[in-house]
């Protein structure tokens, strides 16, 4: 099951998202960075179709998604869902990235989710979420400037690994999304776009423990993007927050996930 393509015509671009479901309630799922909205089709056997309608979204600078801005913002995620849900009840659901941007919307959604699914999220302890909220802006603006010419910068890249300043992973994850135009501008569109998601520790947990909606967090305890250890101690004994930990690792947390029982049947 793929589900249908559409488009969303925004002020700052075009968003792709695929629509499967024709249940009374909507499921609004952003995937995590540098992936689309494809890899959550997993999910559609845990929200059963007769009761969801999801839409499964490719956030700017990701998949079928037209971006024209230099980045995207709280207002650009919210106007997306106000045209999906259209005064319809709704749940959200991120992974990764995904989950540290509905973190983020949270204080400022008028129209509340009836309950909110964070799978692996990004924002309460990873270190590429510590890079994305303590990283300065004069060092973005460097760093821009560095992804001009890509080829001297995987070199320096090279020289950490040697060093030992970076691992093997972070290395290979550069080489990766500094290989062509489009994942240089993917990477750092995104980058620049979270300055206006910057969380911390501290401030995540302060919107989470103050949700009005129930919050399930699943983690992977082979997840070494997203360690379920850190997530474990800064999530524990809030009340509105389920903690499902998972034999998984960060992307096949996906494939392994399901929701709280009777979680379908509550608001």
């Amino acid at each position: 099951m793929q589900g249908t393509v559409r488009f969303l015509e925004l002020l700052n671009g075009r968003v792709a998202y695929r629509e499967l479901g024709y249940g009374p309630k909507c499921l609004l799922a952003f995937h995590g960075f540098g992936q689309d909205g494809s890899v959550l089709l997993p999910l559609m056997r845990a929200f059963p179709e007769a009761v969801y309608t999801c839409y499964f979204i490719d956030l700017p600078f990701h998949g079928q998604t037209k971006w024209e801005d230099p980045t995207f913002s709280h207002s650009d995620l919210m106007q997306i869902i106000r045209k999906l849900t259209a005064g319809r009840p709704w749940e959200g659901l991120g992974h990764s990235l995904g989950g540290r941007l509905w973190i983020s919307l949270l204080p400022e959604l008028k129209l509340r989710p009836e309950r909110l699914y964070l799978l692996a999220p990004d924002g309460l302890g990873s270190s590429w979420g510590g890079l994305i909220d303590h990283t300065p802006a004069r060092m973005r603006y460097r760093a821009a400037c560095w992804l001009k010419r890509p080829l001297r910068f995987l070199q320096l890249a090279s020289l950490l690994r040697d060093w030992g300043v970076i691992d093997r992973f972070a290395l290979r994850y550069l080489q990766t999304q500094l290989a062509t135009e489009a994942t240089r501008r993917r990477l750092f569109g995104t980058w620049q776009s979270l300055l206006a998601f910057k969380l911390g520790k501290n401030r995540a947990q302060q919107i989470l423990a103050g949700a009005d909606c129930p919050v399930e967090v699943g983690l992977g305890k082979k997840d070494i993007l997203v360690p379920a250890r850190k997530l474990t101690a800064a999530l524990e004994g809030m009340p509105q927050v389920h903690l499902k930990l998972l034999d998984c690792g960060h992307w096949d947390m996906l494939q392994q996930w399901q929701p709280a029982k009777g979680a379908h049947n509550s608001g």
